[in-house]
This record gives C-alpha cells, structure tokens and sequence, in this order.
C-alpha cells in the first residue's frame, strides 16, 4: 500500500511540472574559463598589462562544457608583439576555472641602435668689470656704461687685476626616461667630464688720458641631447618615443683684458699705448714707462 502511495505521488509531482520547468530544474548552468593576463616588458621587467593590447584571452560559455583545448593569447605593447600558448579545460557545465598566463615582448637592449641628436645650443655672455670704483675713485660714463676709470694725467698707468679664468665643457642634468637604458645613458652622458677654473692675476698698462677698465668676457654655450634606442625588429619603442635620456653640454670659456679710449676731456692728447716721463701720484706702477 505504501508503494502504491508513493507511485502516486511521484506521478502527481512529474504532473504538475511543465517540460520547461524540468529543464530548468536539473540544469547545470554554463562552464565558464577566464584567463587573467599579465604582459611583461622584457626590456626593463615592467608590467604594461594596461599599456598592452590583448587578445585570445576569452573563451566563449558552454552550458554543454568547455572541452580541453590550446589557446594562444597574444599581447601587443609600442607596435611589438609577444604571445603564449596554454592549454585549458576540460571544463564541466556549471563550473568555472581561471588560468593565469604571462605574455613577455620580446626584445633586449641589443635589439637597439643608440645615437645621439643635439638642440640648439644658448649662449650666454657675461660681461665683468673687475676694477670697481670703490678702490678707484668716480667712475664716468660712456657708451652705455658708467664703469670706466681715468687716467687723466700724462704717465702711464701700471696696475693689476685678479679674475677667473675658465676652459672646459661638462655635462649635467642628466635624466634617465627609461631605467632599463640607464648605464647606457650614463655611459654616454660621462659626467665625469668637467670644466677648469683657475684664479688668474695679470699686470696691464693704462696709456695716458684714457678712460679705461679690465674686463673678463664669460661665455657659456649649453647645448641639450637627446639619447635615442631605435628598434631593430620587432623590438618595442622605449622610453619617451624612443628616447631614452637627455643632458645638458655646457662649455664655458673666457676672455680677459683691458678697454680703453681718449679721455673725452683730452682726447688730443691720448695715443694708445704712450705716456711721458715718470710716473707720480695716482700712476700705481710706481712710474714705469713704456717704450715708444
């Protein structure tokens, strides 16, 4: 009897459920495989998953299963492509499964060519009067400039002066736009290179009834480089569109002697380089003369 009522039941159970409703009962849902992608800059080591195009890393649901099978997943990073393959499934309706998978660019710092390509150069003048008006009295002023000294008497004048004198060319601000170029954007920028600077002292002459001053021209020339690594191959573009570090060329040189010209109160008495008898009062050579 209980068999019986079972029976029953069971068949009360198939009766009120609809085809649809069976279906909906014992399925299992779709198999689902996802693949996480990691892409590698073999240049430097640097991850530029986000910075990369993929593709081949999506598998299509299958309520029936995903069957085991081989995909090739490719990554493109700067117009350089690199790809792996991995295999996956099988993979059972109703379940899910996540492969990790590494694609590395290819490329290396010997797939490089590297050069160099220069700016335009700024040049910079600094004009220096070394004999200031605190140890020589007024200064006077002409063509611009009221730096210049007298010698408004007929002796020549001996003095010195003292100034800095500079020859080299160096190489600074430095910067690395890709780290894994940096020795060979060190390497080429060499700051170890630097620029001589030597305190000079040099005796010079005033001719008589001149307006005069000693003066040192500076000149700083800076010329900024770029480092360029262009691809061979199939090799990624680096750094900054391709270039991977810059510098500055500085060199500095100078130039020192002494300007004078016809005192504007005696000028028919200047004559460069002359001056008569000994030399007294304000003339700081102690009297010497030059010969004619």
């Amino acid at each position: 009897m209980k068999k019986f009522f079972s029976l029953i039941a069971l068949v009360g159970v198939f009766a009120a459920c609809q085809p649809e409703d069976l279906s909906t009962a014992f399925s299992l849902g779709n198999a689902e495989a996802t693949i996480k992608v990691k892409v590698i800059n073999t240049i430097d080591g640097v991850d530029v998953t986000n910075q990369s195009s993929i593709t081949g890393n999506t598998v299509a649901p299958s309520e029936a299963g995903i069957p085991r099978q081989d995909i090739t997943v490719s990554a493109t990073y700067q117009g350089a492509t690199g790809s792996t393959t991995l295999t996956i499934g099988p993979v059972l309706g109703g379940a899910k499964a996540t492969y990790n998978v590494v694609v590395y660019i290819p490329g290396s710092i010997g797939d490089y060519t590297i050069s160099t390509k220069a700016g335009d150069a700024v040049e910079e003048v600094t004009l220096q009067w070394l004999k200031d008006t605190a140890t020589h009295g007024v200064s006077y002023e002409h063509g611009g400039y009221n730096m210049w000294l007298e010698n408004a008497n007929e002796f020549i004048l001996v003095d010195t002066a003292t100034y800095m004198e500079y020859d080299g060319s160096e190489n600074t601000n430095v910067k690395v736009l890709d780290p894994a170029f940096k020795s060979v954007v060190e390497n080429i920028a060499n700051t170890e290179s630097s620029i001589a600077e030597s305190e000079m002292e040099e005796e010079f002459t005033v001719s008589a009834w001149a307006y005069y001053n000693f003066f040192n021209v500076i000149t700083t020339t800076t010329k900024p480089i770029q480092i360029i690594a262009t691809p061979n191959g199939n090799a990624p573009t680096v750094g900054e569109n391709g270039v991977i570090g810059t510098f500055d060329e500085v060199t500095k040189s100078s130039e020192a002697g002494v300007i004078e010209f016809a005192h504007p109160d005696h000028a028919g008495h200047y004559e460069a380089g002359h001056g008569h008898g000994h030399g007294a009062g304000n003339n700081a050579g102690g009297g010497l003369v030059d010969a004619e």
